[in-house]
């Protein structure tokens, strides 16, 4: 018997649900420790809540969201193997080098904010920036979103509206559960903020797909494998070393006059 088309519904809903669950087991986690890998978990808990609300909204009209599922789903298994070898490799007393078993992005991010001077706003970007660059176009090419002529990039299209028109959202719930400066601290660079915006996460998004595309030509293939893991060295590096000599004096006096600073809520 085929199931039908409201039984097929609520199991891709119960499989985003479940996925979001899982996150947020991550998330709590993080909090418990205060381990600054919670602010991200916690963006992307409610990111993945968020597609749980739009996967059969009638607004977004997704043609596939069996397939979008599967995406978020295999996105989220890259971003908890990634956690789960970091905390291995933390717990191992640090024998091997940690781009030995965590993809450099992922690592050059924990690296970026593991010491506890990074803001709440980096914690948030760092991390973003490895699912966005990393994880994306090899779930991606791995789901076959274009193949055989037919391409799902209308639906990617509509992934990308609800990440855009919900990042100001998740902006305010995290710097509200994590540190009221951060939206402060996100206009003291230009990089931050174009970033977080509607556009900014559009723009990165697109790019995710242009390398997933790369990916899957030969020719393009190697190269782009080489681009996207130093894809966040060179972001953090413009982050942290701006080219512009009085931004980067300007930064270096709002980190002295301005310490890092997190509130960890209570874990229930």
């Amino acid at each position: 018997m085929m199931p039908t088309h409201k039984s097929m519904q609520k199991n891709t809903l119960k499989r985003l649900k479940y996925l979001a669950k899982r996150i947020r087991n991550y998330k709590d986690k993080y909090d418990a420790a205060h381990d600054a890998r919670a602010i991200f978990a916690f963006m992307y808990f409610k990111m993945t809540e968020d597609i749980a609300e739009f996967i059969h909204s009638p607004e977004m009209a997704f043609d596939d969201p069996e397939r979008i599922t599967s995406l978020a789903e295999d996105l989220a298994e890259r971003y908890m193997e990634a956690m789960d070898n970091i905390d291995d490799w933390l717990e191992n007393g640090r024998q091997k080098e940690i781009y030995e078993t965590v993809p450099r992005p992922w690592a050059d991010a924990y690296l970026a904010i593991r010491d506890g001077r990074s803001y709440v706003v980096e914690d948030m970007v760092f991390l973003l920036m490895a699912h966005i660059t990393h994880d994306i176009p090899l779930g991606l090419l791995k789901l076959r979103m274009e193949e055989n002529g037919r391409s799902h990039i209308s639906d990617y299209h509509r992934l990308n509206e609800i990440a855009a028109r919900k990042v100001n959202d998740v902006q305010n719930i995290v710097a509200k559960r994590y540190n009221r400066f951060l939206i402060f601290l996100d206009k003291l660079s230009g990089n931050y903020d174009e970033f977080l915006t509607n556009y900014g996460i559009r723009i990165a998004r697109s790019v995710a797909w242009y390398n997933a595309c790369r990916l899957r030509d030969p020719l393009s293939e190697k190269e782009a494998r080489e681009s996207i893991e130093r894809s966040n060295t060179s972001f953090i590096n413009s982050i942290r070393n701006p080219d512009s000599v009085l931004l980067r004096i300007s930064l270096r006096v709002v980190r002295i006059l301005i310490p890092p600073r997190r509130r960890w809520p209570k874990v229930r």
